[in-house]
């Protein structure tokens, strides 16, 4: 290449970028097009040094306008790095926002709580034990179960006045559906535990309830349109372990592919979740945790003798029972770590333990509801159709042959059976199995009126 000719593919590149949007570019790209077009100036000058010149100035004129048009664009490569020093300010000043908007979210949300006071451990006033702890699970005669409506008025208080040995309850916050997400579910979980049990010594023990089989669409963790018909197919953009529609009616609710990483995130390991703009969410347990409960009382573990799920696990290789199985055993081992103490409840699914007595070791005690009497899928407290619905002898000796063998092998059974006419004779036939009962209505959203005897 002559001095000429290089002299034009400078002119070129140089033409080319004056019409092209340099701002465009990014520092390194804009570093190579300046060294690129110095290397043609001192190549150019060094093939001109080894030629006849005819016309000197013509040259000089040209390196002139070389040198002014390089001049402009290093003047743009400046005000770009200046852009980028203002972007990371803003970018830094954005995250001071953010964490100062996490704050006040957080201290309205306190603000929000319900008004439950949170008196100290041991304190006289509360009657606790001071260092007694709860009774073992195996001691407690009396037990209570309240999963709705815990975020009214004087809910609370009516638990505390209670001497029940255990309360399961609804972990309340986790609930988005309403403003019961600014509820102070820890709050709760301390003031009860600050209450003494039947003994008047030992205080009691607070338990969570969690449904680890079923999708439920009010919860933190639901991120997507909440309308599927029944008959209607699975929504695009639904997660691929939700299932089907729950078989009893309760709506919002949807079995899962328990087996699922995903889902088992969401349960157990809380690696990948986003609970932005209401609190750092991790996973199910890590919040039942935070919150202070004793323990989780495991619903819907009957997805493994669920049909649909049966089917969505042979299509994908997996044995149902084997995989319920290792998930409650992840569960233990996770919460474990946290929690040496932390109690497993399992509630239903008793079959579960059919060839494998392995269950026998991963749970705490068993939880059965309607052995003998059931009522209708229901929210309201004073539906008729909630309770005393008997049920046929086949289906209580299913339950009851299972059911014997975990007692047989130390493991404490409480049964919970809607009845509200037949309530003393639900009592008697759980005392005469060995038992712990309680009876109250199918909707789960007071305390008993019918206690148990003795009570």
């Amino acid at each position: 290449m002559d001095g000429e000719e290089g002299c034009a593919r400078v002119d070129v590149i140089l033409t080319n970028i004056k019409y092209s949007n340099v701002s465009a570019l990014n520092m390194e790209s804009q570093g190579i097009i300046i060294g690129l077009i110095i290397g043609l100036l001192i190549g150019a000058g060094a093939v001109y040094a080894a030629v006849p010149r005819p016309d000197v100035s013509s040259y000089e004129d040209r390196i002139d306008e070389l040198e002014s048009q390089v001049t402009d664009l290093q003047g743009q490569l400046t005000e770009l790095q200046e852009d980028v020093r203002v972007r990371d300010e803003l970018e830094s000043q954005v995250t001071d926002l953010q964490g100062q908007l996490t704050e006040l979210q957080e201290d309205y949300a306190r603000s929000r709580a319900t008004d439950i006071e949170q008196p100290p451990v041991g304190d006289e006033e509360s009657g606790d034990g001071g260092d007694s702890g709860f009774l073992p699970i195996s001691e407690i005669k009396y037990w209570a179960y309240q999963i709705q409506d815990l975020s009214n008025g004087g809910a609370v208080d009516i638990l505390a006045d209670t001497h029940y040995d255990m309360l399961v309850l609804e972990p309340t916050r986790t609930d988005w559906s309403s403003d019961d997400k600014n509820f102070n579910t820890k709050g709760m979980v301390e003031k009860l535990k600050n209450t003494t049990a039947s003994d008047g010594i030992h205080r009691k023990l607070v338990i969570a309830y969690i449904d680890i089989g079923e999708a439920e669409d009010w919860r933190w963790y639901w991120d997507w349109p909440t309308k599927w018909r029944v008959g209607k197919p699975k929504p695009n953009d639904w997660p691929d372990y939700i299932i089907t529609h729950d078989p009893d009616g309760w709506t919002g609710n949807y079995p899962v592919a328990y087996w699922d990483e995903d889902w088992k995130d969401i349960m157990i390991y809380g690696k990948n979740q986003d609970s932005t703009p209401y609190g750092d969410y991790n996973s199910i347990i890590d919040e039942v945790i935070k919150d202070s409960f004793d323990g989780i009382y495991l619903d819907w573990v009957e997805a493994f003798e669920n049909e649909d799920v049966m089917a969505a696990a042979q299509t994908e290789g997996k044995d149902p029972t084997l995989e319920m199985i290792t998930f409650i055993q992840e569960m233990r081992t996770y919460a474990e770590q946290r929690n040496p103490d932390f109690i497993i409840i399992q509630q239903n699914a008793a079959a579960l333990c059919e060839d494998h007595s392995e269950l026998f070791g991963l749970i705490d005690a068993i939880a059965q509801e309607a052995i003998w009497y059931d009522g209708d899928a229901t929210d309201d407290w004073d539906d008729p159709d909630g309770y005393d619905y008997e049920n046929d002898a086949d289906l209580v000796n299913y339950y009851l042959g299972y059911l014997d063998q975990f007692k047989s092998s130390g493991v404490p059974v409480f049964v919970c059976e809607y009845a509200l006419e037949y309530a003393d004779d639900a009592y008697q036939k759980c005392y005469d199995k060995g038992y712990v009962p309680y009876c109250t209505r199918r909707s789960l959203s007071e305390v008993t009126t019918t206690p148990p005897p003795e009570y």
